[in-house]
């Protein structure tokens, strides 16, 4: 399918992109790919998406795949990629941090395997990449998203006016048990 001019104003494109996103969210808890009408009836009511907007959207992102006129995550047909691959992919085309429970199907899928071998399999190594790290509610990011702190940054200061904290909280924020920072603590 040709790839089509979809947005004409930065707001527009905000628009596209969060329904991008919420399509990508659908697909995640579907084992199938999807019809448009039926991924229209899954997207949250009031988004005011109609079936030819959903496809121009969908046509136009490179997460999606069409097949026989039914909607896929293009993540499901990357078959070539290691799992530490897949998983990168992953949690890039998603943009936000995903739950174990979530990366352990998505791998499943893809790479053929019962969820269970996944469920043990995943937390080890998404513990032992440093390109990897657990947020404080327990979902899954790539370390390239954390902002880089320098020290001196943004540092926060008790009543007294000094410092608070260890050297690594006042440059990064709190750590998780692998030593690496968390999202949403500090």
């Amino acid at each position: 399918m040709p790839v089509v001019e979809v947005a004409t104003t930065p707001l527009e494109s905000v628009a596209f992109q969060y329904l991008e996103d919420l399509a990508f969210e659908v697909m995640l808890a579907r084992a199938l790919p999807a019809k448009t009408a039926e991924l229209l009836m899954a997207l949250p009511e009031g988004t005011g998406a109609t079936p030819a907007l959903l496809r121009k959207v969908l046509a136009n992102s490179e997460k999606f795949i069409l097949r026989e006129r039914r909607w896929n995550l293009a993540l499901r047909e990357l078959t070539e990629r290691t799992v530490d691959g897949s998983l990168e992919q992953a949690l890039r085309w998603r943009g936000l941090p995903m739950s174990l429970p979530s990366l352990c199907n998505e791998m499943a899928l893809l790479h053929q395997r019962p969820v269970d071998f996944f469920e043990e399999t995943l937390p080890p190594l998404l513990t032992s990449r440093d390109k990897y790290f657990q947020t404080a509610s327990g979902d899954h990011a790539l370390s390239e998203w954390l902002m880089a702190c320098e020290p001196g940054e943004d540092e926060e200061r008790g009543r007294d006016g000094q410092p608070q904290g260890t050297e690594r909280e006042k440059r990064c924020g709190a750590e998780n048990s692998h030593g690496r920072p968390r999202i949403g603590t500090g």
